[in-house]
């Protein structure tokens, strides 16, 4: 039974992480103050359907860390070998100018 429940199957995003690529695709002014929106690409390279994202943005500056802001989002999903655009909102970080995107963990549905 526990078996066909996902439970000694679960996958782990670890384990996946580097089939997974994200290119930067817009950064906008978000009309509010002191954020921007920041839109990337993010390309699914496996065969399962990913949901619930933990990611973290890191605002640089020449390559220098300044800061980090960690999110998750719920409703986000991206289908097997796909891809997916993900919106971030970001607050401004005096002189940024670079800003990665680092998934943290994504779920697998078990049913």
């Amino acid at each position: 039974m526990f078996w066909n429940t996902g439970l000694f199957n679960k996958k782990e995003f670890s384990d996946f992480e580097s089939e997974f690529s994200f290119n930067l695709e817009k950064i906008i002014d978000a009309n509010k103050p002191n954020t921007i929106l920041i839109t990337y690409k993010v390309k699914n390279n496996t065969r399962y359907k990913w949901r619930d994202i933990s990611y973290e943005i890191i605002s640089k500056h020449d390559g220098e860390l300044l800061a980090t802001n960690s999110v998750s989002d719920f409703s986000w999903v991206i289908q097997p070998n796909s891809e997916s655009f993900l919106t971030v909102k970001v607050p401004i970080v005096s002189n940024a100018n670079e800003w990665e995107l680092k998934i943290k963990d994504l779920e697998v549905k078990r049913y």
